[in-house]
């Protein structure tokens, strides 16, 4: 598995019984809610996370701690 070489990298998918994770399709206190609960499953807090929106193509955004929270409230 590829994530065996970094094993500070938390991964999961979340399952439909999880509830709506994407403030596209949904309510956002409803998502939020969602989110929260499936991420401190795992023992992960909101505000230590970056979300961002898959694209096909070529381009690679770099992101750091100054990038925290962004795209996980809205």
């Amino acid at each position: 598995m590829i994530f065996k070489k970094y094993p500070k990298i938390i991964w999961a998918v979340s399952k439909i019984s999880d509830g709506n994770m994407s403030f596209l399709k949904g309510n956002p206190k409803e998502v939020l809610e969602n989110r929260k609960t499936f991420l401190s499953s795992l023992g992960i807090n909101l505000n230590s996370l970056i979300a961002m929106e898959l694209q096909h193509g070529v381009d690679i955004e770099k992101v750091g701690k100054k990038d925290l929270e962004r795209g996980i409230f809205h």
